[in-house]
């Protein structure tokens, strides 16, 4: 046997021999973890029993409506809520009342922590605003509560453990004379405004139960203007820091969806209105149209 042939054995028995090592060491890794991406794939199943069980837990007479009750019975509480807190102010000479509390474990636990989530809880942030005067950032989560915190993200703070807000869009802290006024807005559960930080929470007059597509406020004038998705599709518009909203124009269309509010924060002070293809301008509580 000539050494050309002997060089090819040799070579084919070493490429043999390398193939099925991969093999074994490819069949000896872990398996691939397929739980999280099987979980993905049923979610859509997971929401759909979820929505099913909490309909069969709040059963109820075909003619009354669980939603309009719950709702209704949350706001009733929070009404009650809100009374006591006004009273406290205004009766006590000193609100040291805010700072009585007695705090059975604090929230600066030492530990290892690792990240579990949130997977199907609210806790993403919606919207937020920043005081820089007092180096002060708020924020807007999901779950309804306004949190306060130093720039540098320490000292976080939730300012209305009282009262659920859902739904918020709107957040702003505005110079109002000697105080601060806080103003938030809801899509579907109003509007509030508070000159204590928080402490008591005043809901607007005017909206209503009406659903807001997008709230927005003027950077020269602080007026603060309501895009609803209701009947009827409208503007709202406030001119004391969001004490009273009233009627300023009535929509047509037939579907908001094709509609948009929008005004710069920091230079100029007109109002948009988008319109489908169509561009507005409102000067003096009147559509100007720019283009289409």
């Amino acid at each position: 046997m000539n050494m050309k042939k002997i060089l090819i054995i040799i070579c084919s028995l070493i490429l043999i021999l390398f193939l099925k090592n991969q093999t074994t060491f490819s069949s000896n890794k872990n398996p691939i973890p397929i739980e999280f991406v099987n979980k993905k794939k049923n979610k859509k199943e997971f929401k759909k029993y979820r929505k099913t069980w909490i309909e069969n837990m709040h059963r109820s007479h075909p003619d009354n409506d669980w939603r309009k009750i719950d709702n209704a019975t949350r706001k009733i509480n929070t009404n009650k809520v809100l009374k006591l807190r006004e009273s406290l102010f205004k009766d006590g000479e000193n609100n040291d009342w805010l700072n009585n509390l007695e705090v059975s474990i604090t929230r600066d636990i030492q530990g290892i922590w690792v990240e579990r989530g949130s997977n199907n809880l609210a806790g993403r942030i919606r919207t937020a605003d920043i005081d820089f005067e007092n180096d002060i950032i708020y924020c807007a989560s999901s779950g309804g509560n306004i949190w306060e915190g130093t720039l540098d993200g320490e000292n976080w703070s939730s300012l209305n453990d009282y009262m659920q807000i859902l739904g918020i869009t709107f957040l702003r802290i505005i110079n109002n004379g000697e105080n601060q006024r806080l103003l938030i807005g809801s899509e579907n559960n109003g509007f509030y405004y508070s000159d204590n930080g928080g402490a008591t929470l005043i809901e607007s007059n005017g909206l209503g139960d009406n659903y807001v597509k997008r709230f927005i406020i003027q950077s020269q004038t602080n007026h603060i203007y309501a895009l609803v998705n209701d009947s009827p599709r409208a503007i709202y518009k406030s001119t004391d820091l969001g004490e009273n909203f009233e009627l300023i124009l009535n929509l047509d269309n037939q579907n908001i969806s094709f509609f948009d509010i929008f005004t710069p924060r920091y230079f100029e002070d007109y109002i948009y209105l988008l319109d489908d293809l169509a561009l507005y301008k409102i000067d003096s509580d009147n559509l100007e149209l720019i283009s289409t």
